[in-house]
């Protein structure tokens, strides 16, 4: 089995992952957003897919035959709901910065 990891950036809106089939190939896909993947299952399939498609067309046929593609496509699953856990955390984070509104002044007149 292939070596998944997520990928850090200081700019939580650009995500990804890499992917370690061994033999020195390895293979790296992002994508960008500024909130969380709405359905992170289908941006797994794109993502294993784009991989796929470039080991094809880089004529690696066997690395690609000797890798369990559900099992990719469920990591990489995993690794994008994380990174959309990681996003919302960062949101929380600076609403959590934002000073409370003092509204007496409003109330007594």
């Amino acid at each position: 089995m292939a070596n998944i990891y997520r990928l850090e950036n200081n700019d939580l809106s650009i995500g990804g992952i890499a992917i370690d089939f061994g033999n020195n190939v390895c293979r790296a896909v992002s994508w960008t957003s500024a909130q969380p993947v709405d359905n992170p299952l289908e941006l797994a399939k794109d993502c294993a897919a784009r991989v796929l498609d470039g080991l094809m067309r880089e004529g690696l046929v066997s690395v690609a035959d000797g890798t369990n593609w559900p099992s990719v496509v469920a990591a990489f699953q995993r690794h994008i709901s994380d990174w959309n856990d990681k996003l919302r955390g960062q949101w929380r984070a600076a609403v959590e910065t934002i000073p409370p509104v003092d509204h007496t002044d409003r109330l007594r007149h």
